[in-house]
């Protein structure tokens, strides 16, 4: 850095207040007055207030990008370089609010300057290639290995040593990525290399672990912990929790937390177990599915002498309507308004949906009733859930003029409340019923996502396999797909084609897919060509008249096969044959079958 000469002691003492007030107006929280103290300052600015600058143009909502440009500006200016302290500064204002491939870029122009990364800088260089997508493990296991050479060096391998920082970066980046494994081997070579591990890096193997659904290994991190006389704190605990709840081990969860329960006070203080840790005790009996454990873990937090929180109320409640016992679920929903904490839209959904697994729709009204007096917002979920209640008790009729209430109010609405509604007229035979709530969800612009087929597969005997087929997958409405098949054979009549044979010297009629001709063999377009006949056949035996509004035109959404040669006497006739509705599921057997042809 050139250190400027102004030939004044007068100038230099000028310079020297200027930066001191700069100073002050930051750590005063008024970065525009230190801006405009560094315009009165002018070319007489250094490279001090130039870094202060890059500071004072984020706290007025610069870009990174933008305080870069002002700083340099500055430094040429005043006729000084960008010093080590001004590019550390950008390293870890990019770290923060950039990409990885702009922090790395910049690491690598430092370095073209000539300015060597410090252990810091490097920390951020891991942090960052561990940030990449995908990560690049190789690379930070390069880096720190050098750094680690370095050590052992006495620092002439050209890179800074490692600290802590440096493999707790990459240990809790293993994690993250799903390698717990990796992040145990560095926590070896930290071993190995002289280092302590703290607190944080064994708690960051301990959630690697329990990550990885590992509680067994989560444990033994943490004994290692305590082996160590490194003391875990309360995060550890209940990180080492979380792997059992993650699992649904409950009685696992139950013995460690007993452990701590015990030795915590007078061995290992900061390890005392807390709310979090009974919550997350409570959260593996919901898992597990066990309401009843669920309710001794809560009992077993009262006497601990902690307070419970919404949080605490709701998992129980949860564990309730799991088992779809609605009337223990909405009693702890009222005993969690009994104690001051107001239930949101999760409780209330959650309760009434125990009630909608028992059919019980009228306790299922009372709790969305409940909710609209509390001033609660009824969800999307809400509508649906309901809809469902109405439907297992059986009420079609109600739930038909529920929804359509609901239309008609323009209330918020996902594709869950007409396939409730869908599914159960399905089952009960009522095909046109169930088309007319599809041209419902369909006008309400609500996009299709459970397949009709789904909904069709637990349908009543009684509904024929041709209406199974008609009740295929819904199309989605962004991405319609139309399948032309070109059929010599004319039109194709009953319930299955029988498979086609072409007469001797008759070229194979041309099949395609989103207009693409197939130029396999005989024997694989004889193929194709039968799945098109038995689906337009299939199809065709319902008839087509949910499928076409008034005008004649088809419903948008859907996707359509129509036979050229149909077509064909269509026009000639003066009347053109409507579409026959080609569902996802036909679509996609098609597709399937193009599949194998093309491996």
């Amino acid at each position: 850095m050139r250190t400027l000469s102004t030939g004044s002691a007068a100038s230099s003492k000028a310079e020297g207040n200027d930066e001191s007030e700069m100073a002050a107006l930051l750590r005063a929280g008024d970065p525009n007055g230190a801006l405009a103290t560094l315009a009165r300052a002018g070319s007489a600015a250094n490279v001090r207030m130039a870094n202060m600058q890059f500071n004072a143009l984020l706290a007025i909502g610069h870009s990174v990008e933008a305080a870069i440009e002002g700083v340099l500006a500055t430094c040429t200016r005043g006729g000084f370089t960008p010093s080590q302290s001004i590019c550390v500064n950008v390293l870890h204002a990019l770290d923060k609010h950039s990409t990885p491939e702009a922090v790395l870029a910049w690491l690598a122009r430092m370095r073209e300057a000539g300015m060597q990364p410090d252990t810091a800088a490097c920390n951020v260089q891991l942090k960052a290639i561990m940030r990449l997508t995908p990560p690049d493990f190789t690379g930070a296991a390069a880096l720190l290995s050098s750094m680690m050479r370095s050590l052992a060096a006495g620092g002439a391998a050209g890179y800074p040593p490692p600290d802590e920082v440096s493999f707790n970066t990459v240990i809790t980046a293993m994690g993250t990525a799903g390698r717990p494994d990796k992040a145990e081997d560095i926590l070896h070579s930290m071993l190995d290399a002289g280092f302590a591990p703290s607190r944080i890096t064994f708690t960051a193997v301990v959630s690697a672990f329990a990550r990885a659904r590992r509680p067994a290994d989560a444990a033994r991190t943490l004994w290692r912990m305590i082996d160590a006389k490194v003391l875990p704190d309360a995060m550890a605990l209940n990180t080492a929790l979380s792997a059992y709840a993650n699992v649904a081990d409950v009685p696992g969860a139950r013995k460690l937390l007993a452990w701590f329960e015990e030795h915590a006070r007078d061995e290992l203080p900061c390890a005392q177990p807390d709310l979090i840790s009974y919550n997350t005790l409570l959260l593996a009996c919901v898992r597990a599915e066990k309401p009843a454990e669920a309710e001794a873990a809560f009992a077993q937090l009262l006497a601990a002498g902690l307070q419970p929180n919404q949080v605490s109320y709701s998992t129980v409640l949860n564990a309730h309507a799991k088992a779809a016992d609605g009337k223990a679920a909405q009693a702890w929903l009222d005993r969690m308004a009994a104690a001051g904490l107001q239930p949101d839209a999760v409780s209330y959904n959650t309760v009434c949906s125990a009630h909608a697994k028992r059919g019980d729709a009228a306790a299922a009204l009372r709790c969305v009733e409940r909710m609209r007096r509390e001033a609660v917002e009824v969800t999307p979920t809400t509508h649906a859930i309901l809809i469902h209640a109405l439907t297992t008790s059986g009420e079609l009729e109600a739930a038909v003029e529920s929804l359509r209430a609901l239309v008609h109010a323009k209330a918020s609405l996902s594709a869950a409340s007409f396939n409730a509604l869908i599914s159960a007229q399905g089952k009960a035979g009522c095909i046109a019923a169930a088309e007319t709530t599809f041209g419902m969800m369909l006008s309400a612009r609500v996009e299709p996502s459970q397949g009709w087929a789904e909904m069709g597969e637990s349908s009543s005997p009684n509904v024929s396999p041709n209406i199974s087929r008609r009740e295929s997958r819904e199309v989605s409405l962004h991405n319609q797909t139309e399948v032309e098949a070109d059929l010599s054979a004319g039109a194709i009549a009953g319930a299955m084609a029988p498979a086609p044979s072409m007469p001797r010297g008759e070229s194979m009629p041309d099949v395609r897919l989103l207009g693409v001709p197939l130029t396999r063999s005989r024997s694989d377009r004889l193929r194709l060509l039968r799945v098109a006949q038995q689906v337009m056949a299939a199809e065709g035996a319902c008839g087509a008249s949910g499928a076409i509004d008034a005008s004649g035109s088809a419903i948008a959404g859907l996707a359509f096969v129509r036979s050229k040669s149909e077509a064909a006497l269509g026009s000639a006739s003066g009347a053109v044959p409507p579409a026959i509705p080609l569902m996802r599921s036909a679509a996609s057997e098609l597709a399937l079958t193009l599949g194998s042809f093309a491996m």
